[in-house]
């Protein structure tokens, strides 16, 4: 439930303040979006901006893991160099997580189907340096119990 209707005399002005409270002992807060049958729930980060670090976003995944998961990656990113679009991260105790630099998504439901698509920017790098890439993705997802799992995945690179 969110914090309003678990405060149902509160108001947006307490909410918010409830919020700058959070960041201003935290650094950063984590918010969350529920689900519901046509969209997958989604979490972000607030306050990362303002210690010149990137906000943080995970989506697919239940609210609790993706704020674990973002509790941990935001609070390694304040000390340290931020991740940078196609660096590959394995988390100690958890997942492979690949940083994306995600523009323009779409995102189309239809109750346990849905299809995305979207633009990435990354770099690879070798011994004759660094080359900025751009390329398009396109999804299928289907919810199985209560999971969305990937059917397909087409990448496209744009020259």
């Amino acid at each position: 439930m969110c914090w309003l209707c678990d405060h149902p005399d509160a108001t947006q002005f307490d909410y918010l303040e409830h919020i700058r409270d959070i960041i201003a002992c935290c650094c950063f807060a984590v918010q969350g979006v529920e689900g519901d049958r046509h969209h997958s729930p989604w979490a972000y980060t607030v306050g990362l901006t303002a210690h010149s670090k990137p906000e943080l976003l995970v989506t697919g995944l239940s609210f609790a893991r993706s704020a674990r998961l973002l509790d941990d990656v935001a609070s390694h990113v304040l000390h340290a160099e931020a991740p940078q679009p196609g660096e590959v991260v394995p988390l100690r105790g958890g997942p492979v997580i690949e940083i994306v630099e995600v523009t323009e998504p779409t995102v189309h439901l239809a109750c346990n189907d849905a299809w995305i698509t979207y633009t990435n920017r990354g770099s690879v790098q070798d011994e004759t340096g660094t080359k900025d890439l751009m390329w398009l993705e396109s999804a299928f997802l289907h919810k199985e119990a209560g999971e969305w799992k990937i059917r397909f995945l087409h990448s496209t690179r744009v020259p």
